[in-house]
């Protein structure tokens, strides 16, 4: 579905102040055209992440082909805003880079930024782009040309994720030509943030083989990307995470895989309410479900979600669990006999603390899990030692241990499974029209 930012549309939508931040952009922007520019761009979003940010540039500047740097500073803290102005003033004398760094008095948020820079590269004929976060590194050198040269012949190219094995994520590390983007059209807005960029990467998947969009996967190359940090620490990113799931699912794969992930949240929520003993859970649950099956996304929705659940962080799990920072390889020897339940970053966990991947296998015993928020979260409580790993920054990793006793947990476990068995009877055909109808109409 292509997403074009018309005023028009927009008022309709109720995003009343969305025009007043594209012409204040706009007058930045302006300052662009001054310089003259390549006809390849390198996109990157920033909002706190200094440090790696710098790492990114360093391994970029090295390369010999001509390109732009256009970096976006998501209303960052002024401090470090400032040092770090001063640190690109520096790398402008290599004139065959335009550095355009640009400052935004109001934080966008993910989905709004990329929908409003992407319709600018547009405008303003570039003809190739790539997408980075700050917090990505290409591995090899020269990884942009060797890029590049293979975007003569295809529509997009996609490197490998060296820490999980996957091909490239869109917003990580992705190039792709301007007629691809016509093609694909903008980030949905109304996202706002969480699973933007898994609706885009659907959506991409559909129309790659409905219009045959020439692709390259690119096996010898690959980039690292932080796999796991904190995530969902806070209540409105779980809303937003589920509500933009549960719409992304319907738009692009309509299918029993899709019923049965929202079977494993329904049940996941229900088992966060009974055994973290926090009423909230309800709350979203309800919200997230009533504004995905009546469509309720827009800007004035997206804002009254936000004050509803801002500044309440999920500290409640830390009242049930020990968390732990741990090295690796104490890691390693402590928790050897433990199993994983699969996840995206199996591949990483796998490879890097040789932990054996094993949906059955000692369950009743004992397994790890990535993030108490993992649909498989409910599975894992009928272990009897529960070992959830939040993040793996440098050579530690964090991880909380569940400390309630098995038999509670497997009752908790059974009875939300009964509960949220009944409810699913009641929902499924409300939910079956609604997926139908967000497929068939890209709702």
């Amino acid at each position: 579905m292509k997403e074009k930012l018309d005023f028009e549309i927009l008022k309709n939508r109720g995003i009343l102040r969305w025009k007043n931040w594209y012409m204040r952009v706009e007058d930045e922007v302006k300052k662009m055209s001054k310089k003259s520019r390549n006809d390849k761009v390198v996109l990157i979003v920033n909002y706190n992440n200094f440090k790696l940010i710098e790492k990114l540039i360093k391994a970029l500047v090295k390369e010999t082909i001509k390109f732009d740097f256009l970096i976006i500073d998501n209303n960052s803290d002024l401090h470090n805003y400032l040092k770090f102005k001063e640190y690109i003033k520096a790398l402008e004398n290599l004139n065959w880079k335009n550095f355009f760094l640009l400052r935004l008095k109001d934080n966008l948020w993910g989905a709004w930024w990329y929908a409003l820079w992407q319709e600018y590269l547009i405008k303003y004929g570039y003809k190739y782009i790539i997408n980075i976060e700050d917090d990505v590194i290409p591995l090899q050198n020269n990884t942009l040309i060797f890029m590049f040269s293979k975007l003569k012949y295809y529509d997009e190219v996609l490197i490998k994720w060296k820490e999980t094995n996957n091909y490239s994520v869109v917003f990580h590390f992705y190039w792709y030509t301007i007629d691809f983007l016509k093609n694909v059209g903008v980030v949905d807005p109304r996202f706002f943030m969480r699973a933007d960029d898994f609706e885009y990467s659907l959506r991409i998947h559909k129309i790659r083989k409905e219009k045959k969009i020439k692709s390259l996967f690119v096996d010898d190359c690959f980039y690292t990307h932080p796999v796991l940090k904190s995530k969902n620490n806070k209540y409105w990113q779980i809303y937003f995470g589920q509500r933009n799931n549960l719409i992304a699912e319907s738009r692009w794969r309509f299918s029993k895989y899709s019923l049965l992930v929202l079977f494993l949240y329904i049940w996941l929520w229900f088992v966060k309410l009974l055994h973290e003993k926090k009423i909230i859970y309800l709350k979203i649950i309800f919200l997230s479900f009533v504004d995905f099956l009546f469509c309720k996304y827009n800007y004035l929705i997206n804002n009254r979600r936000l004050k509803e659940f801002k500044n309440k962080w999920v500290d409640d799990i830390y009242k049930i669990c020990k968390s732990l920072y741990l090295p690796r390889n104490e890691f390693k020897n402590k928790y050897k006999k433990f199993y994983l339940l699969p996840s995206m970053c199996s591949f990483f966990l796998k490879k890097e603390l040789n932990i054996k991947e094993n949906w059955f296998l000692n369950l009743f015993n004992w397994c790890i899990i990535t993030w108490l928020i993992h649909p498989f979260y409910p599975i894992s409580l009928l272990s009897k030692q529960v070992i959830s790993i939040e993040e793996v920054i440098d050579n530690k990793i964090k991880i909380c241990v569940l400390k309630n006793k098995w038999i509670y947990r497997f009752i908790v476990v059974i009875f939300s499974f009964f509960i949220t068995f009944i409810l699913y009877l009641f929902l499924i055909p409300i939910l079956v029209l609604r997926y139908l109808l967000g497929y068939l109409f890209k709702l």
